[in-house]
């Protein structure tokens, strides 16, 4: 497929939208970028609140790579990253140093080795592509970066099957050389990796030759601590992919079943499986990896793959436990239809995601671009708990009983109100300041009563209910 992708950008004309989006709604494009030759993997540079993009060009064998600002303008481009042609056969998969505001490069390079690179805010070289003649790479070269020791975590899968990962200071120096993972013979996908701060170490995930989905944990010197451990229950036909919630200390693994089910399971900052294996609802793809992006804000997962029809782009939003926020949803791409993974990165300033995928022109279908879209987390998460009892008032001629809820508020910045349901039917809207509601004259027999947050764009969360 890469071969392919190498020859039809070296003879098309190659020129590029990129959709700025406001949920789903577009705005405007932005001409062109160049072809590509790989997917389009996108980072969010929090300093200087831009989004940093990288690709190769598939005729000439450069890294490209190009920044935006948050609406969407072009600041930068380069279509010949480095002093000569570099051979990348992956993705260019970065991860952004918010402590010295540089990016990390990595890919596989030809012959097929794990190479790495380190660039500045702007685009410069700060370290030319250094890479691993001693091992082999097959698929993407993935990293994350360490923020308390200032390392960089490489993992891959090799040549012969086996999944291995190195760590790499902030002066691109080896700190500890590339080392197999054990009991990974027959990896059968890309090896990913993500970094918990809370415990300083790594979580690496990959799918297994027999279908399984496995993880391993190692600590900030390369120790294993737990695994690998394979998720039973569920075969994988993807890379496993990961991604870290920092309230709660878990890790989010996701991937496509054998029939192509999005699928997750929790994992536990000590390897224990907490929940899963589980079908994200409804969400069906075909073909690439699945992509995770945590928020913070709204204590949610942001998921983006390819459909079912191997060419719309789709997100998905799940809470902490998987659960369903905003259903599967196409990415309104005017034509442009996905060929490779579709990534995403976290615009924490905004509470914004931003999509990007190589894209081929349904008119002109054997062209690869660059593309992307940006889409707006309208979406806000109920509050964390509610609870209710009955109470009753006794009067001269009768007893009166209401029911008092109490909840605690939701931890999204953008409600503003909380809707109340009693057996599914709106009874009231109240403001966000507001942490109890009393529903007065209300019969003595058990109810169920539910409420959601809603934020400034009207949107409405899940829900959270209880019982009495």
């Amino acid at each position: 497929m890469k071969g392919l992708r190498l020859f039809l950008c070296s003879c098309l004309l190659s020129l590029t939208t990129l959709i700025l989006a406001d949920g789903l709604a577009p705005t405007y494009p932005i001409p062109a970028l160049s072809g590509s030759g790989s997917d389009v993997f996108s980072s969010y540079n929090s300093k200087n609140n831009q989004f940093f993009l990288t690709w190769y060009d598939g005729g000439e064998n450069y890294i490209c790579f190009a920044i935006y600002d948050t609406e969407g303008n072009l600041q930068s481009i380069n279509f010949q990253l480095f002093n000569g042609p570099v051979y990348p056969e992956s993705d260019i998969i970065t991860s952004y140093n918010f402590l010295e505001n540089k990016f990390f490069l990595s890919w596989l390079a030809y012959p097929p080795n794990p190479a790495y690179a380190i660039l500045s805010a702007d685009g410069s070289v700060v370290l030319d592509p250094q890479s691993f003649s001693s091992v082999t790479a097959s698929g993407n070269v993935a990293n994350c970066f360490n923020s308390r020791d200032r390392h960089y975590f490489l993992s891959w899968t090799s040549s012969d099957g086996y999944s291995y990962f190195a760590i790499i200071d902030e002066h691109g120096g080896v700190f500890v050389n590339p080392t197999q993972i054990p009991n990974t013979v027959n990896t059968a996908t890309n090896t990913y990796c993500i970094y918990n701060s809370f415990n300083n170490q790594y979580l690496v995930s990959w799918g297994g030759s027999d279908g399984m989905p496995f993880f391993a944990i190692f600590d900030n010197m390369g120790n294993q601590l737990s695994g690998p451990t394979g998720v039973p229950d569920s075969l994988s036909s993807s890379g496993v992919t990961s991604s870290y919630n920092t309230l709660q200390n878990q890790y989010f693994l996701t991937w496509k079943d054998t029939s192509q089910n999005t699928t997750c399971a929790i994992i536990s900052s000590d390897g224990a499986i907490v929940q899963g294996p589980k079908a994200l609802n409804g969400l069906i793809g075909s073909g690439g990896d699945v992509w995770t992006t945590y928020n913070i804000q709204n204590n949610q997962f942001f998921i983006t793959q390819r459909g079912s029809d191997g060419m719309t782009p789709l997100l998905f939003v799940s809470d902490a436990q998987g659960n369903e926020v905003v259903g599967p949803t196409e990415i309104s791409n005017y034509g442009w239809t996905a060929y490779g993974n579709v990534y995403n990165c976290y615009d924490i300033s905004h509470d914004k995601f931003f999509i990007s995928w190589g894209a081929v022109w349904e008119n002109d279908f054997f062209s690869p671009f660059p593309n992307g879209a940006y889409y707006t987390t309208y979406t806000s998460t109920p509050p964390i708990t509610l609870s209710g009892q009955r109470k009753s008032n006794r009067f001269v001629n009768y007893i009166e009983f209401f029911n008092v809820l109490e909840w605690k508020q939701s931890q999204a910045s953008s409600v503003v109100k909380y809707n109340i349901y009693r057996s599914g039917q709106l009874i009231a809207t109240v403001p966000a300041t507001q942490r109890s509601y009393v529903d007065h004259n209300q019969p003595n027999t058990q109810v169920t009563y539910s409420i959601a947050s809603v934020d400034e764009n009207n949107q409405e969360s899940a829900s959270v209910s209880t019982t009495f």
